[in-house]
């Protein structure tokens, strides 16, 4: 985890507020290994993981689906979460 908090360190987060403002997303490369993200994707159809699912097309938002995580977050995430707040507070 500590290469992680390396690198959100690292980010430009004055171009992140930026583009959150602008775009409602913004994208920062590389924070986590391609290990880590794989692992994300993999759990995706865990059901057991997740407490709501939204289908984008029932809300005419687009295609797709998004799902939200049930508390405990997993570790990854709720670390990347901590140091990013942990940061915007500084």
């Amino acid at each position: 985890m500590k290469d992680t908090e390396e690198k959100l360190s690292s980010v430009d987060w004055e171009r992140v507020t930026e583009e959150m403002n602008a775009k409602g997303y913004a994208i920062i490369p590389d924070v986590i290994s391609n290990e880590q993200c794989e692992q994300l994707v993999n759990n995706y159809s865990s059901t057991a993981q997740y407490r709501k699912t939204i289908t984008m097309e029932r809300y005419r938002f687009g295609s797709g689906e998004y799902k939200y995580f049930k508390y405990p977050l997993p570790n990854l995430l709720q670390s990347i979460r901590e140091e990013v707040i942990f940061i915007l507070r500084q």
